[in-house]
C-alpha cells in the first residue's frame, strides 16, 4: 500500500460479442508513492483489454502504457539567498493484469484484479500489487 493512483477513465468496446470483449480505455490520474522512493505526480495510462463474459462475471486480461510525470524542486541555499529550480522527469510503467469484473446491475460493475508492474521500464520490475475499481455505464448489449 505504498504505491496509490487513483484514477478516472473511459473505455470504448471495440469487439462486443456474447462471449468475448475487447475494449480500448484512457485512464488520467495522479501517483502518490511514499517512501523509501517519494514519488507524485500526474499519469495517464492507455491499455487494451480482453474479457470472456459468462453471465454477471467476466474474467480479463488488460495490456497497458503508463506514463508519469514526476517533478524535481532543487533548492540551493547561498549567503546570497535561496533559489528553486524545478525540472521534471518522465517514467514510464508496462502493465498486465489479470481479474474478474462483476455485473451488480445493467449500469454499476466492480472489478478486482492482480497488477503486475514493469515501473520505470525498461530500468525496474515492481512487484504485483492489487486494485479494485467501480464501473459505470455500459448497461445491456444495444442499450443506448
Amino acid at each position: 500500500a505504498r504505491r496509490w493512483r487513483p484514477a478516472v477513465g473511459i473505455g470504448l468496446r471495440w469487439v462486443d460479442r456474447p462471449h468475448l470483449r475487447l475494449t480500448g480505455e484512457l485512464l488520467l490520474g495522479w501517483l502518490i508513492q511514499g517512501e523509501p522512493l517519494d514519488r507524485r505526480g500526474p499519469n495517464a495510462e492507455a491499455r487494451l483489454r480482453l474479457a470472456t463474459p459468462v453471465g454477471r462475471i467476466a474474467p480479463y486480461l488488460t495490456l497497458g502504457t503508463q506514463h508519469t510525470i514526476l517533478p524535481d524542486r532543487t533548492r540551493v541555499i547561498r549567503e546570497s539567498g535561496t533559489s528553486v529550480d524545478w525540472s521534471a522527469r518522465h517514467e514510464w510503467t508496462l502493465k498486465a493484469s489479470l481479474g474478474l469484473a462483476v455485473t451488480i446491475n445493467h449500469r454499476v460493475g466492480l472489478d478486482l484484479g492482480v497488477d503486475l508492474a514493469w515501473v520505470g521500464a525498461p530500468d525496474s520490475i515492481g512487484i504485483p500489487g492489487l486494485h479494485l475499481g467501480v464501473l459505470f455505464g455500459g448497461g445491456p448489449r444495444g442499450a443506448q
